[in-house]
């Protein structure tokens, strides 16, 4: 009970808890004037009086100089002005050695100035998103009091390994500088903001655990580990929809940037060497429901329904007043599914003579989406607020792209289902996951899946090196010398051991591979009656080799089943990206902290 009275304490105080406050850092004496300064020289002197200076409306550096050790003159240095000495003209130097954790050096005495000191803190340097928290919390503090021995009572020993791979500088740079981006001025203007190590172990924990940001959000706020682990401490845990926003502005190139990263810390923990290389590829599935002709126009007529109804909802009554047939499309998609589970030789008949009265009904529904662009563009459906007429150009601009959409539905089905043709090109499976592909890779229990293909590609001890997302299925043979170049680049090395399956082969793939210095390819040819070829794969070390490979399936497995990859919950192509991506990282960081934690502690 006192550690959560503790984590109420520090909610209702929170206002800039992390930068003010008198708090002694590694035997120095620290100052903290407001939020703008955090630490002063060891030696400082402070009082009341000092803690209430202020100068041009903001907190002031103050700092004790004096040659003679006696006498002790304050220094001042506010926002935007210089900093003078006893001289009134001469500014200051750096202290040597000071540790200022993040903030513009510390101003040395007259004797120590060589040079121009640095401003302070110019206009508009305000940082609004800080890499890391800066201060410990009472409730940190508290846990270290109570608990000392905390880390090994309630710690997974993988899970201390991780947390030392998380506290590289440059993974936490890495997402600092992305959430900067987000808009021109995310870094100076704005609240503060969630520091970039959180934002970073949040996201890293969730994929972890397989989360959903509604189920981390629970999990994280009564959890002791999880907080210390995502160094939110005493802090209020971000809502979900806070988190959601995280992952969107991040973006599948920084995670790429720290998946590769992760790699190298593997590589330089001695936990992955590149000598050798499988890869394979597999189908992550779009998170959308099983696509009929049927249920794909009924999807179109219930999302046009809806936006025309908001559009209503913000102009009032006028211009062309929609009629809902969202009912008899319902009783039209409700006659097909039974008309399919029936036998017999009117089956098909009943089917289409269906599926004409669903499209009519959605060539309808069109022709008023179409009449309400229009009246809209014209004026004649104006909005009645400021604010109502963005959201009116919001509502037109989805009336068109599903309008375009369920048009492209309509022209399938009726190849399809009214003239036979099957063997339709560029179908729609869906109308909110665009990207999402029909593919085919001979499985009993699912013979088509719908997603997108990703190719995975591994080293040493299940450490993945490179994932790729596809805009369009490659040709497996065209994917093994690209796999070969990556981890060259990345690890400096050309893996001597190539293995992959069958899929991968081909003459070109085998002679390119030996070339660029790969001793041994295990790939079959089962297509090759050479008498030398088939002793070739009969020796041991490519039956070892293809031993090895296997492991690459059973890989994919764990990703799916750990980690997420079987579904992807992300939207569109991006979000598709992102998942594979933090799936990748979450698998690289478990596998080092588990083989991390086996070794034996370097004395």
């Amino acid at each position: 009970m006192c550690i959560i009275n503790y984590i109420h304490y520090e909610a209702a105080a929170r206002q800039n808890r992390r930068r003010e406050g008198l708090v002694p850092q590694r035997g120095r004496a620290a100052l903290a004037a407001g939020f703008r300064i955090s630490l002063v020289a060891a030696g400082a002197v402070h009082s009341r009086k000092l803690l209430a200076l202020c100068v041009w409306g903001g907190t002031c550096q103050l700092r004790p100089v004096g040659a003679d050790g006696k006498t002790a003159d304050v220094a001042l240095r506010s926002r935007g002005v210089g900093a003078r000495g006893a001289a009134g003209s001469r500014p200051w130097p750096a202290v040597a050695g000071a540790d200022a954790r993040g903030e513009p050096a510390l101003l040395g005495s007259p004797e120590e100035r060589t040079g121009l000191g640095p401003s302070l803190s110019e206009k508009g340097e305000d940082r609004m998103i800080e890499p890391r928290y800066r201060q410990r919390t009472l409730y940190e503090q508290a846990v270290e009091t109570f608990m000392p021995d905390q880390k090994k009572l309630l710690w997974e020993r993988w899970m201390l390994k991780v947390d030392e791979l998380l506290e590289e500088d440059e993974l936490v740079e890495i997402v600092h500088k992305a959430l900067q981006q987000r808009h021109p001025q995310s870094g100076t203007r704005g609240r503060q903001a969630t520091p970039a190590e959180v934002v970073l172990r949040l996201l890293v924990l969730k994929h972890l655990k397989n989360w959903s940001y509604e189920t981390l959000e629970k999990e994280v706020r009564p959890n002791l580990v999880y907080r210390q682990f995502t160094r939110i401490g005493g802090e209020t845990v971000p809502d979900a929809k806070t988190m959601v926003r995280w992952g969107t502005a991040l973006g599948p190139e920084v995670i790429r940037q720290i998946h590769q990263k992760v790699v190298q810390a593997g590589q330089a923990a001695q936990v992955v060497s590149g000598r050798k290389m499988r890869v394979d590829t597999t189908v992550v599935e779009t998170n959308i429901h099983y696509p009929t002709d049927s249920t794909l126009l009924g999807d179109g007529v219930r999302v046009l329904t809806r936006t025309m109804q908001q559009i209503e909802r913000e102009t009032g009554p006028v211009g062309t007043r929609l009629r809902s047939r969202w009912r008899s499309v319902k009783h039209r998609l409700i006659e097909i599914s039974r008309t399919a589970k029936q036998r017999g030789e009117q089956t098909q008949e009943k089917i289409q003579r269906g599926y004409e009265k669903l499209m009519t009904t959605t060539r309808q529904v069109l022709s008023q989406a179409q009449t309400f662009v229009e009246e809209v563009a014209r004026g004649l459906k104006p909005a009645t607020t400021p604010l109502g007429a963005i959201r009116l150009k919001v509502c037109v601009e989805q009336l068109k792209h599903f309008s375009q959409l369920t048009a492209r539905v309509l022209e399938q089905t009726q190849a399809r289902v009214i003239e036979g043709n099957t063997h339709f090109k560029d179908k729609v499976l869906s109308l909110f996951e665009e990207h999402t592909e029909a593919i085919r890779k001979g499985k009993a229990a699912k013979p088509t899946e719908f997603g997108k293909m990703v190719k995975i590609q591994e080293a040493e001890h299940q450490i993945i090196t490179d994932y790729e997302v596809f805009e369009k299925r490659p040709l497996d043979a065209d994917l093994l010398l690209p796999s070969i170049e990556t981890q060259e680049k990345l690890l400096g090395r050309v893996p001597q051991l190539v293995a992959a399956d069958a899929g991968f082969f081909s003459p070109g793939n085998q002679t390119q591979a030996q070339e660029k210095g790969v001793e041994k390819l295990a790939v079959p040819n089962k297509r090759t009656r050479s008498r030398a070829v088939w002793q070739q794969q009969r020796q041991r070390w490519f039956k070892r080799a293809q031993r090895w490979r296997v492991g690459c399936e059973g890989r994919i497995s764990v990703l799916k089943r750990k980690h997420g990859l079987l579904r992807c919950r992300y939207h569109g192509m991006e979000g598709m990206k992102r998942w594979v991506g933090l799936g990748a990282v979450a698998n690289n960081l478990l596998q080092m902290g588990k083989l991390l934690a086996r070794k034996p502690a370097q004395t």
